[in-house]
């Protein structure tokens, strides 16, 4: 498991891991969770710069890309979650624009608050995880509503399949 933008680690409340790498730009909260779970790795560095070597069967990031105000850094972190992956990857982000509503319409902001938030939709970068050998599987709305929808993406059987027999000759 890799979790990039692992943040306080609310998600995981009392669900455990076997084997857990979380990744946060904020070393306080790496050094917090590194006491709360001290059986699990913990990594200070910015989701946009690509650790070699990290690799997860499943790679979460969850609420974390609405947060990142550079567009050049957002698509690096994609490729990031891509490159990750062994299989699954889930990411929980807004599909419903909150800039639109009234309050930021009268201050002429349609897409960011200018300081935390960004909305871009993911639909509109669904190239990046295609070609990277990465299929939309299923998205899901979260049971209490809300504007964020959990998007799921699985690396082609296909793709799997040649990359785990790249060494076997005819």
């Amino acid at each position: 498991m890799v979790d990039v933008g692992c943040g306080d680690l609310s998600f995981w409340e009392d669900r455990n891991c076997e084997s857990y790498i979380g990744i946060d730009i904020a070393e306080n909260i790496i050094i917090e969770n590194r006491e709360k779970r001290p059986e699990w790795k913990f990594i200070p560095v910015n989701a946009k710069d690509k650790i070699q070597g990290i690799k997860g069967r499943v790679v979460f990031s969850l609420d974390l890309l609405f947060h990142i105000m550079n567009t050049d850094d957002f698509v690096k972190i994609l490729e990031n979650l891509c490159y990750y992956s062994k299989e699954w990857i889930y990411i929980y982000t807004w599909t419903i624009n909150p800039f639109k509503q009234e309050k930021w319409k009268k201050l002429g902001k349609t897409v960011t608050d200018d300081k935390f938030q960004y909305y871009r939709p993911l639909r509109d970068y669904l190239e990046i995880f295609l070609s990277r050998g990465f299929n939309l599987e299923a998205t899901r709305w979260p049971p209490w509503g809300g504007i964020g929808e959990l998007f799921v993406f699985r690396k082609s059987k296909l793709d799997t399949l040649l990359k785990a027999d790249h060494s076997l000759k005819p």
